[in-house]
């Protein structure tokens, strides 16, 4: 009865891992595709600026327009890329702490129960399948996120490490 309690606790928390997993895999793309596309959009107005001859101030207020329209973008693309970023840190510091719950139940269960002793072990042996021990994607899109930020957004990843430490 324990372990079924325990299995249905790991199965109801990973489940919901996975769908945030996804989740938040779905919302890189998304933003990585906008943060792209500013990108182009960017160039482009850089390139009909360049091409233009003569007096280019006659052009300069239109350019001016969509340059604050890619700069208001790429502010909330900042914003969008942070807030995915502290999602994913808060989902893996989920899973940490998920893991060691379970390993300290069984712990206080090996402790407690005289009927059988080092369960633990056996459960954990074939707990290894679960989100808990298995091999993650979560640390692939916190590096898919950053790499889009800084290729597409800025050149640095100051306002991500900050969010790390806390």
């Amino acid at each position: 009865r324990f372990f079924s309690k325990l299995d249905d606790g790991v199965r109801s928390a990973s489940a919901f891992y996975y769908q945030m997993e996804e989740e938040c895999f779905e919302r890189w793309k998304a933003l990585d595709a906008a943060a792209k596309h500013m990108n182009r959009e960017d160039k482009e107005i850089k390139q009909e600026l360049r091409s233009v001859p003569g007096r280019k101030s006659d052009l300069m207020g239109h350019f001016a327009v969509r340059r604050l329209d890619i700069e208001q973008h790429r502010d909330t693309l900042t914003e969008a890329f942070q807030d995915l970023f502290r999602k994913l840190c808060l989902l893996k510091r989920f899973k940490v702490e998920n893991c060691k719950a379970v390993h300290k139940i069984l712990k206080k269960h090996d402790k407690v129960s005289v009927q059988l002793p080092k369960t633990s072990k056996i459960y954990m042996e074939g707990a290894d399948q679960t989100f808990l021990f298995a091999e993650q994607q979560i640390d692939k899109i916190i590096n898919l996120v950053e790499k889009s930020y800084k290729n597409n957004v800025a050149d640095d990843l100051k306002a991500f490490n900050k969010m790390e430490l806390l």
